[in-house]
């Protein structure tokens, strides 16, 4: 019954079980389903910045990459009074630079606090201060946690652009339909622009920029991040070859938001609103006809000729399913969530799901039925 598959890039260390996209290629290649590629690829040691609740438990100190937990552990051995000392191995050194060198090789101008006085002696310390990025400096001060150019500084536009590199180049001489999801670098709809490949980006992305993010307000917490103004207004003028723009809803509970945005799970609500948000601003740029024009072909119409759906759903006609929102263009309304404080052009007033009307002016009656594209 699946109508697309969703692959993610995982950096070659990472200890999670995960199949190469080559095998996911060859596995999709007799079929006619579409591929949905996240392309953002990390460093492993930064995954606790973007996702906590996956490295030891929502609120725990972030621990080290397991290349150096395995090293210390072995330092550490004989603590006890009952065993003796055993000092690191050479090759346990090597393992501990050659992930100080991972850690770094791709994250540009990400920051690190370190210590005056290393924990290690001997070689360790002089080999780790010979491999020590020069952007890294023993002074830096600790940094607020609470401001988001702090979660902003650890997740670098590289790493979405070399992991759409990577993707790109595992695809040639591929007929799968593929769609870079949730982009939120404009340099990665340019890489991809003139191949056939699909890119889809989300509202928040377009709309929002990182001055506006304010401090301990980690409801903006979101990965890919919400970037710069420069590359904010680079991706409304791709919008034209940007075929869908979706929600990337990612509810998560309010106990699990914290004024840290590193100890914050990432994930932002915005199914209900991204539309109108999407919409207030294209009839501002493009006049309401037109406005609605493109925000339904990008939000409805395309997506579901993506996923083959489109007998079915994407767009009012003969024959498909009547899922109709009815909008009052008329009457305004107030934005929540990381739209908190945005006037929103129209209100929706009625749903209907399959010709049953489901919404009625905030009144609600769930009636979602799985469906496949046979």
């Amino acid at each position: 019954g699946a109508v697309a598959v969703k692959a993610y890039n995982l950096p070659q260390s990472c200890s999670s079980k995960a199949t190469d996209l080559e095998e996911v290629l060859q596995e999709l290649k007799d079929t006619n389903l579409s591929l949905v590629v996240d392309c953002s690829i990390t460093s492993e040691r930064f995954l606790q910045t973007v996702l906590p609740h996956r490295v030891g438990g929502f609120g725990a100190e972030p621990p080290l990459n397991s290349i150096f937990v395995t090293a210390i552990d072995k330092s550490s051995a004989g603590s006890s009074d009952s065993e003796p000392n055993s000092p690191l191995e050479q090759k346990d050194i090597f393992a501990l630079c050659e992930a100080e060198k991972q850690s770094y090789r791709f994250q540009e101008s990400s920051f690190v606090n370190y210590s005056k006085k290393s924990t290690f002696e001997g070689p360790v310390s002089k080999r780790l201060e010979l491999l020590r990025p020069p952007k890294i400096s023993t002074e830096t001060p600790k940094l607020d946690e609470t401001l988001y150019s702090s979660y902003l500084l650890n997740c670098p536009s590289a790493w979405e652009l070399r992991g759409a590199k990577l993707t790109v180049q595992k695809l040639k001489g591929s007929n799968l339909k593929v769609l870079f999801a949730n982009i939120s670098c404009s340099e990665t709809i340019e890489l991809v622009k003139g191949l056939k490949l699909l890119t889809q980006t989300c509202p928040h992305y377009l709309l929002l920029e990182d001055s506006e993010v304010p401090s301990g307000d980690s409801r903006f917490k979101t990965f890919p991040p919400i970037r710069s103004r420069e590359n904010r207004l680079r991706l409304l003028k791709q919008l034209g070859t940007t075929e869908i723009v979706s929600s990337h809803h990612n509810p998560v509970p309010g106990c699990y938001k914290t004024r840290e945005f590193r100890k914050s799970l990432e994930g932002i609500s915005s199914v209900g609103v991204g539309f109108q948000k999407l919409w207030t601003h294209l009839v501002k740029e493009w006049g309401w006809q037109e406005g609605l024009k493109i925000a339904v072909e990008k939000m409805s119409t395309a997506p579901a000729k993506f996923i083959g759906l489109d007998s079915l759903k994407g767009s009012i006609a003969k024959g498909k399913h009547a899922d109709i929102t009815v909008i009052n263009p008329n009457c305004h309304s107030e934005g929540w969530g990381i739209y908190e404080g945005h006037k929103l052009l129209g209100s929706v007033s009625k749903v209907f799901l399959r010709g049953e009307l489901v919404l009625d002016h905030q009144a609600t009656l769930a009636r979602g039925k799985l469906i496949t594209k046979g």
